[in-house]
């Protein structure tokens, strides 16, 4: 029935009352038997989970990381973004000035750390993690490049290259020099 204000009563349930749940073991099994349900669901449908952080922010800039993971599967993968608040635009690789110079740079440092070359294309500058000191200075540059030749179940083989302020200095473009 509708109550006075025309608001609907709410009626709870407590789905593990009556008699079949007064036993701890069946109440275990039931709940049990639920969260199986509900995992071939998520699985089914491809569910993903998604976690967000901030890895830095002030009045102009915000450095954000997403990582995504499907539901019951070892696939997962995470992204990095450099936005332009007073723009509202995300900066990505326009960053850089150089851009094909530092990608040799990058394979350079790809090829003495992981003895690997990739076929980077300057897109593939904007995934990258601004590390910042106690003083919020900028003080290192990681890229974290995708192998898209070598898929497994887990996602693409990840490379992480670094470069430090000074290493990359002559790479920033100009109107983000400060």
């Amino acid at each position: 029935s509708i109550g006075k204000d025309g608001d609907i009563p709410a009626i709870k349930y407590n789905l593990f009352d009556g008699n079949y749940f007064k036993d701890p073991i069946n109440r275990l099994t039931a709940k049990k038997e639920k969260l199986i349900n509900l995992s071939e669901d998520l699985n089914r449908h491809q569910y993903g989970f998604e976690s967000y952080e901030i890895l830095y922010i002030d009045s102009k800039y915000l450095a954000l990381s997403i990582s995504i993971q499907v539901f019951g599967s070892p696939w997962e993968d995470s992204e990095y973004y450099f936005f332009d608040l007073e723009k509202d635009t995300n900066i990505g690789n326009s960053l850089f000035k150089n851009r094909k110079k530092l990608l040799l740079e990058c394979n350079k440092k790809l090829i003495n750390q992981e003895n690997i070359r990739l076929n980077l294309e300057t897109s593939d500058l904007s995934n990258y993690i601004l590390v910042f000191d106690s003083n919020r200075k900028f003080n290192e540059i990681i890229f974290v490049f995708k192998d898209l030749n070598n898929y497994s179940v887990s996602g693409n083989q990840k490379y992480e290259v670094s470069f430090t302020r000074i290493e990359i200095e002559n790479f920033i473009a100009s109107k983000y020099r400060n």
